[in-house]
């Protein structure tokens, strides 16, 4: 990385091996720009006004896998092609008329590309994508069949790679594009606790949700109750109970519209919903049997998978009407307020 390349305080080099690589680069001149996707890609960038040139990138990434924000600050043509072995694809955010190989794209269309395709980006000043980027040998480990449910193969991923757009959902698109910045933003936060294995899962839980096509098929009640269940197996195997949704996509072999379709059907809440109140109703029964001399709050809310006591500590107001120090304190409880946890 040139030095005129500005990187935020304590990040690590992109050519660290550590396992997860977070940071923020601003470059401001062409040359310096193909540096910062030497890595990735084969890049050039030329520019194409007389403006100031402007390329900011917030990225995340592991020897497998990236993403990262994008956003430009001129008008520029980028021509280049994917390193190595990888699938990836380019969620818009905002989108000032620029092309993806010679076409404008909709609210439907998101540019996909492996290695070896060239990719031609036209894009103009105040342009902004999240860009996901996976290595083919991580889908395949990940998207095999185990029986347990269908796996997606990589080969048909490939395939869709020769039309260079796909066509999503608007509304699926937009979540994503909103996930997707959120990981990005929280992972070059110095406090966040996520790690190599769950960035690698979130990756993979988008790119396979944005190449599925259709709903799932209908759930009949005990597909959707081992479904369930096995989620639930997983979600305890951890020992803080920290797992997302996308951790556990990943090692049920799911999308994640099919897993929320199960909890849907089963419990009639959300995966995500379902099991915040699972661990919430886990610290209740900790707190309520412990004892003021032996255990505080800090260490029940760490084993049950809350990193960040302030919020840990509202959430658990919504739903006890007490804070947590109150019932760590209170030797009786009324029975109304007993925790009942489903499955």
């Amino acid at each position: 990385m040139p030095n005129d390349c500005q990187r935020d305080p304590n990040s690590h080099s992109l050519i660290n091996p550590s396992p997860l690589l977070t940071g923020h680069v601003r470059a401001v001149d062409p040359e310096e720009d193909n540096k910062v996707f030497e890595l990735l890609y084969d890049y050039e960038t030329t520019q194409l006004k007389r403006d100031a040139f402007s390329r900011e990138v917030t990225f995340a990434g592991t020897n497998r896998s990236a993403v990262y924000i994008e956003s430009v600050g001129s008008t520029a043509h980028n021509l280049g092609v994917l390193r190595g072995d990888k699938i990836a694809l380019c969620i818009p955010l905002i989108d000032p008329n620029s092309n993806w190989w010679g076409r404008s794209l909709g609210h439907d269309s998101v540019p996909i590309c492996r290695s070896g395709q060239t990719i031609h980006l036209t894009c103009h000043h105040g342009h902004r994508h999240v860009a996901v980027i996976v290595d083919r040998d991580l889908c395949e480990e990940s998207w095999e069949s185990d029986g347990r449910a269908p796996g997606l193969l990589v080969n048909d991923v490939l395939k869709k790679t020769e039309q260079r757009f796909l066509r999503v959902d608007a509304q699926r698109l937009k979540m994503w594009g909103h996930r997707l910045s959120k990981i990005v933003t929280q992972s070059a936060n110095q406090e966040s606790h996520l790690s190599a294995t769950t960035l690698e899962n979130e990756l993979l839980t988008a790119v396979r949700s944005l190449f599925e096509e259709g709903e799932p098929m209908e759930f009949n009640e005990p597909v959707a109750r081992s479904l369930v269940e096995s989620a639930l197996i997983q979600s305890d195997s951890s020992s803080k109970y920290a797992q997302t949704i996308s951790d556990l996509c990943v090692k049920l072999n799911v999308s994640r519209r099919t897993l929320e379709l199960a909890f849907q059907k089963i419990t009639g809440k959300s995966p995500l919903k379902f099991l915040m109140q699972r661990r919430l109703g886990r610290a209740y029964e900790m707190l309520k049997q412990g004892s003021p001399d032996s255990l505080r709050v800090t260490d029940v809310a760490m084993a049950c998978g809350f990193h960040e006591f302030g919020r840990f500590a509202c959430r658990y107001r919504k739903a006890f009407n007490e804070t947590p120090r109150q019932t760590l304190y209170r030797r009786t409880l009324p029975s109304s307020r007993s925790c009942s946890i489903l499955v």
